[in-house]
Protein backbone atom coordinates (compact mmCIF):
# COMPACT_ATOMS: atom_id res chain seq x y z
CA UNK A 1 0.00 0.00 0.00
CA UNK A 2 1.39 3.39 -0.99
CA UNK A 3 2.51 5.61 1.86
CA UNK A 4 0.16 8.49 2.51
CA UNK A 5 2.02 11.78 2.64
CA UNK A 6 1.12 15.42 3.00
CA UNK A 7 1.02 17.21 -0.34
CA UNK A 8 2.35 20.48 -1.71
CA UNK A 9 0.81 21.44 -5.05
CA UNK A 10 2.73 23.79 -7.36
CA UNK A 11 2.07 25.10 -10.85
CA UNK A 12 4.59 23.19 -12.94
CA UNK A 13 7.82 21.24 -13.32
CA UNK A 14 10.14 24.23 -12.85
CA UNK A 15 8.27 25.23 -9.70
CA UNK A 16 8.48 21.69 -8.34
CA UNK A 17 12.24 21.37 -8.77
CA UNK A 18 12.84 24.91 -7.56
CA UNK A 19 10.84 24.38 -4.37
CA UNK A 20 12.43 21.00 -3.61
CA UNK A 21 16.00 22.23 -4.14
CA UNK A 22 15.27 25.38 -2.16
CA UNK A 23 13.96 23.30 0.74
CA UNK A 24 16.99 21.02 0.54
CA UNK A 25 19.25 24.07 0.77
CA UNK A 26 17.35 24.97 3.95
CA UNK A 27 17.91 21.58 5.56
CA UNK A 28 14.84 19.60 4.51
CA UNK A 29 16.11 16.01 4.15
CA UNK A 30 14.65 14.97 0.81
CA UNK A 31 16.49 11.86 -0.41
CA UNK A 32 18.09 11.72 -3.83
CA UNK A 33 15.83 10.21 -6.43
CA UNK A 34 13.42 8.50 -4.02
CA UNK A 35 10.66 10.23 -2.11
CA UNK A 36 9.99 6.96 -0.29
CA UNK A 37 13.40 7.25 1.38
CA UNK A 38 12.63 10.74 2.66
CA UNK A 39 11.07 11.22 6.12
CA UNK A 40 7.31 10.75 5.95
CA UNK A 41 6.60 14.24 7.31
CA UNK A 42 8.04 15.85 4.17
CA UNK A 43 5.36 16.78 1.64
CA UNK A 44 5.21 15.24 -1.79
CA UNK A 45 5.59 18.16 -4.21
CA UNK A 46 3.18 17.73 -7.13
CA UNK A 47 2.96 19.78 -10.31
CA UNK A 48 -0.50 20.82 -11.47
CA UNK A 49 0.46 21.66 -15.06
CA UNK A 50 -0.54 25.31 -14.86
CA UNK A 51 -2.09 27.81 -12.52
CA UNK A 52 -5.63 27.31 -13.81
CA UNK A 53 -5.39 23.56 -13.27
CA UNK A 54 -4.06 24.17 -9.77
CA UNK A 55 -6.97 26.45 -8.87
CA UNK A 56 -9.54 24.08 -10.34
CA UNK A 57 -8.02 21.19 -8.34
CA UNK A 58 -8.13 22.88 -4.92
CA UNK A 59 -11.49 21.52 -3.82
CA UNK A 60 -10.75 17.98 -5.00
CA UNK A 61 -7.31 17.96 -3.41
CA UNK A 62 -8.78 18.91 -0.06
CA UNK A 63 -11.75 16.54 -0.34
CA UNK A 64 -9.48 13.57 -1.17
CA UNK A 65 -6.64 14.47 1.20
CA UNK A 66 -7.50 11.67 3.66
CA UNK A 67 -6.86 14.14 6.48
CA UNK A 68 -3.29 14.75 5.26
CA UNK A 69 -2.00 18.32 5.14
CA UNK A 70 -2.21 19.93 1.71
CA UNK A 71 -0.56 23.17 0.58
CA UNK A 72 -0.78 25.23 -2.60
CA UNK A 73 1.93 27.48 -4.08
CA UNK A 74 0.91 29.62 -7.04
CA UNK A 75 1.92 32.86 -8.73
CA UNK A 76 0.15 36.15 -8.09
CA UNK A 77 0.78 37.23 -11.69
CA UNK A 78 -0.98 40.59 -12.11
CA UNK A 79 -2.45 40.81 -8.59
CA UNK A 80 -1.96 38.88 -5.35
CA UNK A 81 -5.33 40.20 -4.10
CA UNK A 82 -7.19 38.95 -7.17
CA UNK A 83 -5.42 35.59 -7.03
CA UNK A 84 -6.38 35.21 -3.37
CA UNK A 85 -10.03 35.92 -4.24
CA UNK A 86 -9.95 33.01 -6.69
CA UNK A 87 -8.36 30.71 -4.14
CA UNK A 88 -10.57 31.93 -1.30
CA UNK A 89 -13.68 31.06 -3.29
CA UNK A 90 -12.43 27.48 -3.67
CA UNK A 91 -11.56 27.22 0.02
CA UNK A 92 -14.99 28.50 1.02
CA UNK A 93 -16.54 25.67 -0.99
CA UNK A 94 -14.80 23.08 1.21
CA UNK A 95 -15.53 25.04 4.38
CA UNK A 96 -12.05 26.14 5.33
CA UNK A 97 -12.65 28.26 8.41
CA UNK A 98 -11.65 31.83 9.25
CA UNK A 99 -10.64 32.89 5.76
CA UNK A 100 -9.22 36.43 5.78
CA UNK A 101 -10.22 39.03 3.21
CA UNK A 102 -6.56 39.48 2.28
CA UNK A 103 -3.98 36.72 2.22
CA UNK A 104 -1.60 37.12 5.20
CA UNK A 105 1.88 38.37 4.33
CA UNK A 106 3.38 35.25 5.93
CA UNK A 107 1.10 32.90 3.98
CA UNK A 108 -2.25 31.36 4.86
CA UNK A 109 -2.77 28.30 7.06
CA UNK A 110 -6.29 27.15 7.92
CA UNK A 111 -8.41 24.04 8.40
CA UNK A 112 -11.39 22.36 6.82
CA UNK A 113 -13.24 20.67 9.68
CA UNK A 114 -15.49 18.92 7.17
CA UNK A 115 -12.51 17.08 5.66
CA UNK A 116 -10.29 17.17 8.79
CA UNK A 117 -7.57 18.74 6.68
CA UNK A 118 -5.06 21.50 7.36
CA UNK A 119 -4.69 23.71 4.29
CA UNK A 120 -2.00 26.23 3.34
CA UNK A 121 -1.63 28.80 0.56
CA UNK A 122 1.44 30.77 -0.51
CA UNK A 123 1.08 33.26 -3.37
CA UNK A 124 4.39 34.00 -5.08
CA UNK A 125 6.40 36.04 -4.65
CA UNK A 126 5.43 37.28 -1.16
CA UNK A 127 1.62 37.12 -0.82
CA UNK A 128 1.38 40.88 -1.38
CA UNK A 129 2.98 41.97 -4.64
CA UNK A 130 2.23 41.07 -8.24
CA UNK A 131 4.67 38.66 -9.79
CA UNK A 132 5.72 35.04 -9.92
CA UNK A 133 8.36 32.61 -8.77
CA UNK A 134 10.93 34.53 -10.84
CA UNK A 135 10.38 37.56 -8.60
CA UNK A 136 10.89 35.34 -5.56
CA UNK A 137 14.14 33.98 -6.99
CA UNK A 138 15.42 37.46 -7.82
CA UNK A 139 15.28 38.30 -4.11
CA UNK A 140 17.66 35.38 -3.51
CA UNK A 141 20.36 36.79 -5.78
CA UNK A 142 23.25 38.23 -3.74
CA UNK A 143 22.98 42.00 -3.31
CA UNK A 144 26.53 42.53 -4.56
CA UNK A 145 25.83 40.76 -7.86
CA UNK A 146 26.37 43.43 -10.53
CA UNK A 147 25.15 41.13 -13.31
CA UNK A 148 21.53 41.39 -12.19
CA UNK A 149 21.28 45.11 -12.98
CA UNK A 150 23.03 44.44 -16.26
CA UNK A 151 20.54 41.65 -17.06
CA UNK A 152 17.62 43.96 -16.21
CA UNK A 153 18.85 46.72 -18.51
CA UNK A 154 19.87 44.30 -21.27
CA UNK A 155 16.48 42.61 -21.26
CA UNK A 156 14.63 45.91 -21.32
CA UNK A 157 16.84 47.07 -24.19
CA UNK A 158 16.19 43.83 -26.08
CA UNK A 159 12.44 44.34 -25.60
CA UNK A 160 12.68 47.86 -27.00
CA UNK A 161 14.55 46.51 -30.01
CA UNK A 162 11.88 43.98 -30.85
CA UNK A 163 12.47 40.94 -28.64
CA UNK A 164 9.30 38.88 -28.92
CA UNK A 165 8.57 37.92 -25.34
CA UNK A 166 5.43 39.67 -24.00
CA UNK A 167 5.62 42.29 -21.28
CA UNK A 168 4.14 39.81 -18.80
CA UNK A 169 7.23 37.61 -19.28
CA UNK A 170 9.78 40.36 -18.63
CA UNK A 171 10.89 39.03 -15.24
CA UNK A 172 11.28 35.51 -16.60
CA UNK A 173 13.36 36.81 -19.51
CA UNK A 174 15.51 38.85 -17.12
CA UNK A 175 16.17 35.89 -14.84
CA UNK A 176 17.04 33.60 -17.73
CA UNK A 177 19.41 36.27 -19.04
CA UNK A 178 21.12 36.39 -15.65
CA UNK A 179 21.32 32.59 -15.55
CA UNK A 180 22.91 32.59 -19.00
CA UNK A 181 25.91 34.45 -17.55
CA UNK A 182 26.64 32.05 -14.70
CA UNK A 183 29.50 29.54 -14.52
CA UNK A 184 27.29 26.92 -16.16
CA UNK A 185 24.98 28.91 -18.45
CA UNK A 186 21.31 28.20 -18.85
CA UNK A 187 20.56 25.97 -15.89
CA UNK A 188 16.96 25.49 -14.85
CA UNK A 189 15.86 27.22 -11.66
CA UNK A 190 16.11 24.05 -9.59
CA UNK A 191 19.59 23.17 -10.84
CA UNK A 192 20.70 26.78 -10.39
CA UNK A 193 19.48 26.55 -6.80
CA UNK A 194 21.42 23.33 -6.30
CA UNK A 195 24.49 24.97 -7.85
CA UNK A 196 24.16 27.74 -5.23
CA UNK A 197 23.73 30.57 -7.70
CA UNK A 198 20.90 31.72 -5.43
CA UNK A 199 21.22 32.37 -1.72
CA UNK A 200 18.80 30.29 0.33
CA UNK A 201 18.78 32.33 3.53
CA UNK A 202 17.59 35.79 2.46
CA UNK A 203 14.65 37.24 4.41
CA UNK A 204 11.96 36.53 1.80
CA UNK A 205 13.20 32.98 1.44
CA UNK A 206 13.10 32.59 5.21
CA UNK A 207 9.43 33.64 5.25
CA UNK A 208 8.56 30.89 2.78
CA UNK A 209 10.56 28.32 4.77
CA UNK A 210 8.75 29.35 7.96
CA UNK A 211 5.39 28.92 6.21
CA UNK A 212 6.35 25.42 5.03
CA UNK A 213 7.59 24.44 8.48
CA UNK A 214 4.46 25.80 10.16
CA UNK A 215 2.07 24.19 7.67
CA UNK A 216 3.65 20.74 7.84
CA UNK A 217 4.50 20.97 11.55
CA UNK A 218 8.22 20.49 10.98
CA UNK A 219 10.09 21.41 14.13
CA UNK A 220 13.89 21.17 14.18
CA UNK A 221 15.96 20.90 11.02
CA UNK A 222 19.23 21.94 12.65
CA UNK A 223 20.58 18.40 12.65
CA UNK A 224 19.72 17.75 9.02
CA UNK A 225 22.16 17.99 6.14
CA UNK A 226 21.76 20.52 3.33
CA UNK A 227 23.75 18.39 0.90
CA UNK A 228 20.94 15.97 0.08
CA UNK A 229 19.66 16.07 -3.48
CA UNK A 230 16.54 14.91 -5.21
CA UNK A 231 16.08 13.56 -8.68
Amino acid sequence: MAEKRPKLIVEGKDDRHTVIHFLIRNGFPYSKGALSLSPSYLPEVIEAEGVENLIVSIETRIMTSAAQIVGFVLDADASAADRWKEVRHKLEAVRVADLPIQVPSNGFIGRSEQYRTIVGVWIMPNNQDPGAIEDFLKTLIPEADALLDHAIHSTQDARAKGARFPDAQLEKATLHTWLAWQEEPGLTYGLAMRARYFQHDRSQGASFVNWVRSLYKIQDLSSQTTSAETG
